[in-house]
């Protein structure tokens, strides 16, 4: 047996709304179930067309489903764990489907420990649904496969996202060829993409969006890299290529390391304060590679002509370099620099 609100005139007898106490009984409306003009009862999990959702009878208004499925999606993340809790049931944080009546239904990572719940972030297969980082992809949606992904909901972009050497990699630069090329403050090329060339770089305040999350760790990967070491810079400075006669992103301070990954990094970073990286001969910068020759430059003071660091181009000249033989610096024709934040997200 159901409760059931009928309208009568003087020809018939009309069921307007069962009261959503059961699949076979689902009210028409949340406003019908908690309206002082039908049922008029209190905020709760009832059944409303073909669904669970939960009923706010402050508003007379559906906060949705439990968010298990997109056709069961919440309202938001605190809407969920309020309907967790209203059916007896401990919120847990995980995956989620948010998004209740509008056009778009997304796939979330909700905190749902925390009272209000929360949202973490979204899976970035959308610009409705742009994640917080590739490093937010990678822990909370165990995402292991570069792809190309959508970032920051206030103003969406996309951005490749490379997941070895820890995961949660996002490409912001890439050059390749023979040419110069002069740095801006502006995107140029597509940078989201697998491939290296043509040269792309994402625009300064798509790089800095990342300055959110704290300090970041920049990854160059050179195609002139020897005995597999690779660039890493932390660095909590804003990324600005506003100056056109210095190299990449003119660091004002910083920590760097060259080893085979970040793993090993992790106790030998080197602390400095230019606007550009050079071991000068510093042995203990490598970490697990030793090499006395000076010879690793990473980023300096450079600008259109190609050749590298000699007396003809000095203080005009383009260089970014994890790792070269001596006898003046080879022309680097292909470099890709990835970014995540440093901590824990």
């Amino acid at each position: 047996l159901a409760r059931a609100y009928c309208a009568f005139n003087t020809t018939a007898v009309t069921l307007v709304s069962f009261n959503g106490s059961a699949p076979a009984f689902p009210a028409a409306s949340c406003a019908n179930i908690t309206s002082s003009s039908f049922f008029n009862q209190t905020s709760g999990v009832y059944w409303v067309g073909t669904t669970q959702v939960y009923c706010d009878a402050a508003t007379q208004q559906s906060w949705g489903g439990n968010g298990a499925s997109s056709t069961t999606a919440g309202l938001n993340c605190n809407s969920i764990r309020t309907y967790l809790v209203t059916v007896s049931t401990t919120p847990t944080s995980g995956v989620y489907f948010i998004g209740f009546g509008t056009a778009n239904i997304i796939r979330v990572y909700c905190n749902l420990v925390a009272n209000p719940g929360v949202l973490v972030t979204a899976d970035g297969t959308s610009a409705a649904a742009a994640a917080a980082s590739c490093k937010h992809l990678n822990a909370y949606f165990a995402e292991t496969t570069a792809a190309v992904r959508f970032f920051n909901p206030a103003s969406p972009f996309q951005a490749y996202c490379e997941h070895s050497d820890g995961g949660g990699w996002m490409k912001v630069f890439q050059f390749s060829g023979t040419s110069g090329y002069t740095t801006n403050t502006g995107a140029f090329g597509t940078i989201a993409t697998a491939t290296n060339s043509p040269s792309a770089k994402l625009a300064d305040v798509n790089i800095n969006y990342l300055n959110a999350y704290g300090a970041r760790v920049y990854k160059f990967v050179s195609s002139l890299t020897t005995n597999g070491r690779i660039a890493y810079v932390i660095s909590p400075s804003t990324v600005s290529h506003s100056d056109t006669s210095v190299g990449w992103g003119l660091f004002s301070n910083y920590q760097a390391c060259e080893s085979p990954s970040y793993a090993q990094c992790a106790a030998v970073f080197r602390s400095g304060s230019h606007g550009f990286m050079d071991t000068w001969g510093d042995t203990s910068f490598h970490g697990f590679v030793t090499i006395a020759d000076d010879c690793d430059r990473i980023l300096f003071d450079c600008n259109r002509v190609i050749s590298c660091y000699n007396p003809v181009c000095s203080g005009t000249c383009r260089c970014l370099n994890p790792g070269i033989s001596c006898g003046r610096y080879q022309i680097i024709q292909s470099v890709q620099v990835f970014v995540r934040p440093d901590g824990a997200v």
